[in-house]
């Protein structure tokens, strides 16, 4: 072989290489978030399911609460979270419009080690299955999961979720869909507009049967205690004159229980404090729709004057 035909061999040679390296890379790139959707949906017989085990599976940062409630609550929020990532994340890269609502529905067994060993992923769109399915390949991958406990014994948990993706409502958001749980074909509404079974019940309101007099018995209870409990001294202390608007958000959980409190004001002072006081607020009976508890969003702003 002359000089010539071994530079051409050489080149031959190294353009196969560099081929295979890539289509290595990309293999083990497709494998580790490949979704795993089984042919045969899988048996949740066959598993203590998520809602019937005596203590459910527990994420690392799930583990604070010592109410059994919110430790079950706290896993669906965090595996909602992930997927919601995961799918938005998708839908942006994809340019993915939803005109329509799109649902997608997750199993998976989170077995004696607390590892994600099978799931299942099917619902009405393909990119939304596909992200939905990456989600949980990178959840299969954690170590943070505490397994299920059931008469004593670590078993095999089942868990589903159902989510639905529609258009947006939101002005203020880039995206033009959003992604929650899917709560049934009362759902289509916003969630604002929802009809519940029972709204929350606040404890020194008794329940009427008439949801318009008992959320109003609730605000007028939750406003008066803020207004009882939140030191307006602070505002004057850093200055602050005229009319001060705190903007609280919140979440009533399925539990009952007050969680994920957010505040936006003037001063980072009177955001922690407003923060303090909705924290102090009693546990309260939850909302239940399609006679399910569900976690309910509710945001007030605190206005006071200082003169």
């Amino acid at each position: 072989m002359n000089k010539k035909e071994l530079k051409y061999a050489s080149k031959y040679v190294y353009c196969l290489l560099m081929m295979l390296i890539i289509f290595n890379v990309d293999f083990l790139y497709a494998k580790r978030y490949q979704v795993k959707n089984d042919t045969i949906k899988i048996e949740a017989a066959n598993y203590i399911s998520f809602d019937d085990v005596n203590m459910a599976p527990v994420f690392a940062g799930c583990g604070k609460w010592e109410e059994v409630c919110e430790r079950r609550n706290c896993f669906g929020r965090s595996v909602l979270k992930l997927v919601r990532k995961h799918i938005e994340r998708g839908f942006d890269k994809e340019k993915k419009y939803v005109s329509d609502p799109l649902r997608t529905t997750i199993q998976f067994v989170i077995d004696t080690t607390g590892a994600v060993n099978k799931f299942n992923i099917s619902g009405d769109d393909e990119v939304m299955n596909k992200y939905a399915g990456i989600a949980i390949a990178k959840l299969s991958k954690t170590s943070r999961i505490r397994p299920g406990i059931h008469q004593g014994k670590p078993v095999a948990v089942f868990y589903e979720l159902k989510i639905i993706a529609k258009t947006s409502n939101n002005k203020k958001s880039n995206r033009n869909f959003n992604i929650q749980r899917d709560l049934g074909k009362d759902y289509e509404k916003d969630f604002e507009e929802l009809v519940f079974d029972n709204q929350v019940i606040h404890p020194e309101c008794g329940e009427t049967g008439n949801e318009k007099k008992d959320k109003q018995c609730l605000n007028e209870k939750v406003k008066k205690f803020i207004n009882r409990n939140f030191d307006v001294k602070i505002a004057k202390n850093l200055g602050l004159q005229g009319v001060n608007r705190i903007y609280v958000r919140f979440i009533i959980s399925k539990c009952g229980n007050i969680i994920n409190v957010e505040s936006r004001g003037p001063h980072p002072t009177l955001e922690k404090e407003a923060i303090r006081v909705v924290k102090m607020l009693p546990k309260m009976r939850p909302a239940k729709l399609d006679g399910d508890n569900v976690n309910v969003f509710y945001s007030l702003p605190i206005v006071f004057s200082v003169k």
